[in-house]
């Protein structure tokens, strides 16, 4: 049985496996003092002694942005137009980052405040939300988190599972969609692919685009039908669909490289990493941080905004109103000004003005 995290544990359960005299003690109730708080798959608060904040109450009310490692959040981060905004740190960000250390227990980033990671607990079958904060390091074993980054471990055998399983997801979406062109045209449409699975089996990238397209109208009516904040079914299905649209959309530009070939890879286990990054935006109505053209053209499929820095949004807008009224203003005043010269200019050649 895995034991309790410290920070999930009451005082009677600490007193239990941590006696006074036990010299993890201090840690464990140092732990407790982070901040974190659970969900169900609906967004719905699960009541926890030791939570302390609603943070999804606290990340909804921010300028909200899933960082990818293709971008510069470590930076942008520390800069102070920034503190009010939250920077998110999904599972597929975890996966990528070798030294988990670096990633969530930065000593300077610790105390910001704005960054906060988020992901489904398989083990406590919940949304699981934390603050990157300075007690998150005392929930952690650091030699035994230092070994593991230095040992870079095979996947266990549940993470290909996982990977198996939305392989399969996302199959049967693309077979659906082949099926209804085949029925459609009365011509069989992907054979191959609906017999091996394989995406280099997909039709070439010109005979799939009228599928792709297809796709983006489906959705684009499930985007607008904004029903898929803070639900995890729809914003994987969602995110499904992105992604089969991706793989229909592969030119293929260079051999072994591209959507296609990825999804071909057996051994391959950020694979699915883009599109985690696009569930978790659409599931908080969130931008992303990234340079990455590939889940730029995934996001953008869902309308899911994309930028290399964050935006400065409302205090953008109203600062960018307020140079451009005053600079209005400046020059409707040069020219009363101009028409006023000119006018006097007028009239004492016409002998009316001295």
């Amino acid at each position: 049985m895995i034991p309790k995290p410290a920070y999930l544990m009451t005082l009677e359960e600490i007193d239990r496996c941590y006696p006074i005299q036990c010299a993890g003690r201090h840690q464990v109730l140092r732990a407790r003092e982070h901040s974190f708080a659970m969900y169900d798959f609906y967004g719905r608060p699960i009541p926890h002694p030791n939570s302390k904040e609603d943070l999804l109450k606290i990340i909804s009310g921010r300028d909200i942005y899933i960082v990818d490692s293709n971008s510069v959040w470590k930076a942008e981060c520390l800069a102070p137009e920034n503190s009010n905004k939250a920077f998110i740190i999904c599972p597929a960000l975890s996966r990528e980052n070798p030294i988990t250390e670096d990633l969530i227990l930065n000593a300077t980033r610790s105390r910001l405040g704005n960054i906060f990671s988020f992901g489904i607990d398989a083990s406590l079958n919940c949304i699981l939300i934390d603050r990157i904060d300075e007690p998150f390091k005392d929930v952690f074993d650091l030699l035994r988190l230092r070994r593991a980054s230095k040992q870079k471990p095979e996947p266990p055998a549940e993470v290909w599972k996982g990977i198996e399983f939305e392989k399969e997801k996302i199959r049967d979406i693309i077979r659906q969609m082949l099926a209804k062109m085949t029925a459609r045209g009365g011509v069989p449409v992907g054979t191959v692919f609906m017999k091996s699975g394989r995406a280099a089996d997909l039709p070439p990238n010109a005979d799939t685009q009228v599928m792709a397209d297809a796709f983006k109208i489906i959705i684009k009516q499930m985007r607008l039908a904004d029903d898929s904040l803070y639900q995890v079914s729809k914003s994987q299905k969602l995110s499904h669909l992105c992604y089969a649209t991706l793989l229909f959309e592969d030119k293929q530009e260079r051999k072994n490289e591209g959507t296609r070939f990825e999804f071909d890879c057996p051994q391959y286990e950020h694979v699915f990493g883009d599109m985690h990054i696009v569930q978790t935006a659409i599931y908080l109505k969130a931008s992303i941080l990234t340079k990455d053209k590939k889940l730029e053209q995934m996001a953008s499929y869902a309308n899911v905004k994309c930028c290399h820095v964050p935006n400065f949004h409302l205090l953008a807008a109203k600062i960018f109103y307020e140079h451009s009224l005053s600079n209005y203003c400046l020059r409707q005043h040069r020219s009363r000004s101009a028409a006023n010269v000119g006018t006097r200019r007028l009239a004492r050649r016409a002998g009316v003005e001295k």
